[in-house]
């Protein structure tokens, strides 16, 4: 790595976290099994208000939050983007 490299630029050469690989994966698989897939924003909403609602949606509904560019990545895989 030279001296002249930006942190950006060393940042996007190192390697990916496994658990990020693991949770696009994670998340291609959960869009390739569904006919219907809702993809919707938390922010603001309650820790207790969320936990109601995964607790109504189970059995009937999955109920998952990941982050934006991870989901992003999966929506590509799977050509939904």
């Amino acid at each position: 790595m030279s001296e002249t490299q930006t942190q950006a630029e060393r940042r996007r050469t190192e390697t990916v976290p496994e658990w990020k690989r693991e949770e696009v994966d994670a998340l291609v698989e959960t869009l390739s099994a569904y006919d219907s897939v809702g993809v919707v924003s938390v922010a603001g909403i309650p820790s207790r208000q969320l936990q109601n609602m995964r607790r109504e949606l189970y059995g009937s509904a999955e109920l998952r939050v990941s982050r934006n560019t991870l989901l992003r990545r999966a929506l590509d895989e799977v050509g939904l983007a």
